[in-house]
C-alpha cells in the first residue's frame, strides 16, 4: 500500500508558481502493515512527479512491498505511470501501472506468480471554488484466481482557499467474480501554518482492489474493504524538504490492518 499524495493542489501550485518552470516532486515513503491474523507487511516507494510547463504533469512512481505470515511470503513489486493535462478550466488525466507478484507457501514449497495490469482516465472541470470530476478504472488480475476490476467514482472538490479543501466522491466497483459494491470517500486537507499540513481520509461502504489516483495507491486485496481511516501530518522543515506521517486503519472480509507510514518528500526547480 504506498501512501503519498503526489501533491495535494499540485495542478494549482504548478500553474501558478513556475509557470516557465520545470517543477520536480521527489518522495520516499515506508509503510509497516500489522495485520489482525498476524501477518505483516514492509512496503518501500519512491515516487517523482515533474511539472513541464504550464500544461503537463509527468508522473511515475515503483513500489515494493513484501508480505509475511509464519506460513508464507507474498512478494509484490508495482510501476506507476501517469500523465495529466492542463487545459485550464479543463484537466485531463490518464495513468496505468504493472504489478507482479510471488506468492511462496514455505512448508510444501509451493509457488505461484501474479500479473495486473490497471489503467485509469479521469477528467476535472474548474468553476468558482469546486472543481467537478470524473474517473473510470479498469484493472485486470492474471492469478490463483483472475478477475476483471470496473470501477467509477464521480467527485466533487471544496476549495474555498488555499489553505483547506474539502472532497467527495462516491464510487461503484464490479467484479467479475460477481460482486457489485458502493462506497462513498472523504477527504480533508487543512493547511494550519506555512510548515505544517493535515489530511484526512475516511471510506465507508464496499469496494475491492480500490486505485487512489492521488496517492498512486492501489489496495491489491481480493477481500472486500469495508472501512478506511486515516490521518497525515507533514511539517516542512525547509523551503523545498518535507517530513510526513501517517497512520491508517482497515477494515477487510475477515481481517483488519494498521498501517504506519513514514516519509520524506522534496521538489526543485530548474
Amino acid at each position: 500500500m504506498k501512501k503519498v499524495l503526489i501533491l495535494s493542489l499540485l495542478l494549482f501550485t504548478g500553474s501558478l508558481t513556475f509557470a516557465d518552470s520545470t517543477y520536480v516532486y521527489a518522495s520516499y515513503f515506508y509503510t509497516y502493515g500489522d495485520f489482525s491474523n498476524k501477518g505483516t507487511s514492509d512496503d518501500h516507494g519512491a515516487y517523482i512527479s515533474t511539472v513541464l510547463g504550464y500544461t503537463n504533469i509527468l508522473s511515475g512512481a515503483f513500489n515494493k512491498i513484501n508480505r509475511e505470515d509464519k506460513d508464507w511470503l507474498y512478494e509484490q513489486n508495482s510501476f506507476f505511470a501517469g500523465y495529466t493535462k492542463v487545459l485550464f478550466p479543463l484537466y485531463l488525466k490518464a495513468n496505468y501501472a504493472h504489478i507482479t507478484g510471488t506468492f511462496d507457501y514455505k512448508p510444501y514449497e509451493y509457488q505461484y506468480k501474479d500479473k495486473t495490469n490497471l489503467f485509469n482516465i479521469g477528467a476535472a472541470y474548474y468553476v468558482p471554488w469546486f472543481y467537478l470530476s470524473a474517473g473510470a478504472t479498469y484493472l485486470n488480475v492474471d492469478g490463483f484466481k483472475p478477475v476483471d476490476v470496473y470501477s467509477g467514482v464521480l467527485r466533487a472538490d471544496y476549495v474555498p482557499s488555499w489553505y483547506f479543501s474539502l472532497t467527495l466522491a462516491p464510487q461503484y466497483t464490479k467484479v467479475s467474480d460477481g460482486r457489485s459494491m458502493f462506497g462513498l470517500n472523504v477527504k480533508l486537507n487543512w493547511m494550519i501554518n506555512n510548515n505544517l499540513i493535515f489530511r484526512g481520509s475516511a471510506f465507508t461502504g464496499e469496494r475491492a482492489y480500490h486505485f487512489d489516483s492521488d496517492l498512486f495507491t492501489i489496495y491489491n486485496q481480493d477481500e472486500t474493504q469495508k472501512l478506511l481511516l486515516s490521518g497525515t501530518i507533514e511539517h516542512r522543515l525547509f523551503n523545498s524538504f518535507a517530513l510526513q506521517l501517517s497512520y491508517q486503519y482497515n477494515d477487510f472480509t475477515n481481517y483488519q490492518v494498521n498501517y504506519y507510514i513514514a516519509g520524506i518528500k522534496t521538489n526543485f526547480t530548474f
